[in-house]
């Protein structure tokens, strides 16, 4: 019997490999978890990008051949930034959604450097899934890196609802 493919369906990318993806790439995963792009945060994160050129116009300056690439470049960046943040949320939430809110998780950290104060102290505690969305899940705004953050939840395995792969 072949595996459905609806959202939510597949293999989840690993969070590391998104710097990688393109936008397309970025959008598919997205999608596949049954989500869109906001395209109103796209567009604000092209007009973050366009500031640079309204302020050079209101000075009087017309943008050269060098000018026009760094604004290409800087709206791509600003739309592949907005996109793998979108899409290290949806894996995340994708992730806990097969918990219940009394299932324990363990908060765990990726890496030693880089790490926030926020993270640092979470890191290792094991909470259930309540208590973790009351003090801030992994990339809330409860944390000090906020939507940059790199940790993860993981099951104790005993407790919780999801099928090993």
């Amino acid at each position: 019997m072949a595996a459905s493919k609806g959202p939510g369906r597949g293999r989840l990318p690993d969070l590391k490999n998104l710097v990688s993806k393109s936008p397309r790439d970025m959008v598919r995963t997205l999608t596949r978890f049954g989500l869109q792009p906001d395209m109103v945060a796209l567009r604000q994160a092209a007009n973050r990008a366009f500031e640079h050129l309204d302020s050079a116009i209101s000075e009087g300056v017309i943008p050269d051949a060098k000018a026009w690439e760094a604004i290409d470049k800087a709206i791509k960046t600003n739309v592949s930034q907005y996109l793998r943040q979108q899409t290290k949320a949806a894996i995340g939430n994708y992730k806990v959604s097969k918990f219940s809110p009394a299932d324990k998780l363990t908060w765990i950290s990726k890496g030693d450097a880089g790490v926030c104060t926020s993270c640092e102290s979470r890191h290792g505690k094991t909470k259930t899934l309540a208590q973790w969305r009351a003090l801030g899940m992994p990339r809330s705004a409860a944390l000090r890196c906020k939507k940059e953050c790199r940790c993860d939840l993981h099951s104790n395995g005993a407790t919780n609802k999801t099928k090993s792969a």
